[in-house]
């Protein structure tokens, strides 16, 4: 069954992914999930991109020394002792995880910086051929908001910023023409309104490729209980609860593996209902069914906490026990065996008077290298035969296999003396023993 939060998330993803707000919502229970995977994203992505923007940033001071040597040398030192290393430390903080909530407030001083700094080349200018950086101004804006992701809330204070710093840089301009401020102010308002813009359409993609995904993983999540939930149920048997014969050999051949690592011990009960047939013809098969669930409460009662009791099939039962001696279960089936017939379930369909029994066959095995667990239930199925021919209502136990018997199976005995050769049988008729050798 799929637990109700997790249904409520999915129709809050849904609902989401519909909705038409200009920026997609995010549900309470991924917004952190959302902000981790996106500063591990962006953390990536601004690393590389402030090294490259910076870089090429430095190098357009080369025009200022050819074109303003007046503001080239302030220029320069603002970009050396001011953008650069604060560029290094944002880089260091950011490696080492130092950063965290301070991330996006960082790197906004980092983008208002080439701003300020081509603000302050403008309105120190002394003639209008030097203003180049009246046009870089627009392009900065685009790189520092497109090629380094910030939150939109950011971006919209670096336009914001970046807009401000140009309006006050031409307004303190000597040389700048007030009949082309506008025009130029229009250029950086538009290159702010675009940067803002494509934030905003990045964001959107952001979050609907994370709640796609977040959704994909919640059906898989859904698949996989219902997929657990249908195993449990193909290896459950309906009637008793307890694992079917496909459960039975599941759970058999995992004890056996692990039995395996230290060849320990894992010993196998046998467990038929005697007569069930005759009671099914007198009382009916629901009455069976009850007799069932009886004698599986009863003998579950007589069991430990690791030992586990399957439905063989019909009204034959297995218990496997793990790291158990054969005596050990020896007398755990006898308590099981005492334990039905001390129930007293009455069973008129042999005679008057006569009660509900079982039969018993233990074996117990070694679980050694590359053994095959066929052998242990072959043994406790010969054993349980054992029981049933002998008067039933009782216990039978298969001889335990030693650790040399069970190699013996796998590995023939070497004979000795070996076998002599026949090149060696002549060799040693001629007196040439040596030379064979």
């Amino acid at each position: 069954m799929i637990p109700e939060p997790e249904i409520s998330l999915h129709r809050q993803i849904d609902a989401a992914l519909l909705s038409k707000k200009w920026l997609v919502p995010l549900p309470n229970p991924l917004r952190r999930g959302f902000t981790h995977d996106q500063n591990r994203l962006r953390s990536d992505r601004n690393r590389r991109m402030l090294i490259f923007t910076c870089v090429i940033y430095n190098l357009t001071c080369i025009e200022n020394f050819t074109s303003a040597p007046d503001v080239a040398m302030m220029s320069l030192l603002w970009r050396l002792l001011v953008l650069d290393p604060l560029v290094l430390l944002f880089l260091l903080l950011d490696y080492r995880g130092k950063l965290d909530r301070n991330y996006d407030k960082m790197l906004l001083s980092i983008a208002i910086l080439p701003s300020l700094i081509n603000g302050l080349v403008i309105s120190q200018a002394r003639m209008l051929v030097h203003l180049s950086n009246l046009h870089i101004t627009p392009v900065l804006l685009i790189t520092t908001g497109l090629a380094w992701r910030m939150q939109p809330a950011y971006a919209v204070i670096n336009a914001a910023f970046a807009c401000a710093i140009y309006a006050i840089s031409m307004h303190l301009s000597a040389v700048v023409p007030h009949a082309d401020r506008l025009g130029l102010m229009m250029y950086e308002l538009a290159a702010g309104f675009a940067v803002i813009a494509i934030t905003i359409e990045f964001e959107m993609r952001d979050r609907q490729i994370f709640l796609l995904r977040s959704s994909d993983r919640l059906r898989r999540a859904e698949l996989a209980v219902q997929n657990r939930g249908l195993r449990v149920e193909a290896q459950t048997d309906a009637l008793t609860g307890l694992p079917n014969r496909r459960g039975f050999d599941s759970e058999l051949a995992e004890i056996w593996s692990m039995a395996q690592v230290n060849e320990g011990h894992v010993a196998l009960i046998m467990v038929d209902v005697d007569r069930f047939k005759a009671y099914n013809d007198h009382y009916g098969h629901q009455a069976g069914d009850e007799c069932l669930r009886q004698v599986v409460d009863t003998s579950r009662s007589c069991l430990r906490s690791q030992d586990l009791m399957a439905r063989y099939g019909g009204e034959e039962f297995a218990v496997i026990l793990p790291e158990t001696s054969l005596d050990d279960a020896a007398a755990l089936a006898q308590r099981m065996c005492d334990g039905i017939a001390a129930a007293q379930l009455p069973h008129l369909g042999i005679k008057p008077g006569a009660i509900v029994t079982a039969s018993f066959g233990v074996a117990c095995h070694i679980a050694y290298e590359h053994s095959s667990v066929e052998n242990l239930i072959t043994d406790a199925d010969k054993a349980l035969y054992q029981a049933k021919h002998s008067g039933r209502n009782r216990v039978t136990t298969a001889q335990t296999r030693s650790h040399e018997a069970a190699i013996a199976t796998l590995r023939p005995a070497a004979t000795w003396p070996p076998p002599v050769t026949r090149p060696l049988r002549i060799a040693t008729a001629n007196d040439h023993f040596g030379r064979h050798l």
